[in-house]
């Protein structure tokens, strides 16, 4: 199986686990159709918080559906998605942001105030359900166009 993208390959693997469990943690599951909706959802919001492909977001939070999802989202729109460590020092992890020059900060609902003072400015996002729900919006595959 070859794949052009990043995004074509997460697209075929969503359609191959189309009615199978693709993700879960302890609140839910998602099929690969779900989880395809659920990321075209949210690469339309982070298009809409004017998050482009090119720029860089940063994850503070454990694994999860909304922290897969809004990861995979990212992928697929050509933004690159970079993981913080929370066990890091707040001192570390600030330099971490400056230098990878993080747009925004996607974090758990109980490590919001924590990720707030490692970033300038509102900058900060919840992963919580409310985030990965959306429209659902097409997104193209093909990230050769600007």
């Amino acid at each position: 199986m070859i794949h052009s993208t990043i995004a074509s390959l997460i697209e075929k693997s969503c359609a191959a686990k189309a009615d199978a469990c693709f993700v879960a943690d302890e609140q839910q599951s998602l099929t690969g159709t779900d989880l395809w909706a659920r990321i075209n959802a949210t690469a339309a919001t982070l298009h809409a918080m004017n998050i482009a492909k090119g720029d860089v977001v940063a994850f503070y939070c454990g694994s999860s559906v909304p922290q897969a999802v809004t990861f995979f989202a990212c992928l697929v729109s050509g933004i690159i998605p970079c993981c913080l460590h929370v066990r890091e020092t707040p001192d570390r992890n600030r330099k971490n942001i400056v230098y990878i020059k993080a747009k925004k900060i996607f974090a758990d609902p109980e490590l919001l105030e924590e990720a707030a003072a490692l970033i300038e400015g509102d900058h900060v996002v919840s992963l919580n359900e409310n985030f990965i729900r959306g429209p659902r919006v097409e997104i193209s595959t093909d990230l050769t166009a600007d």
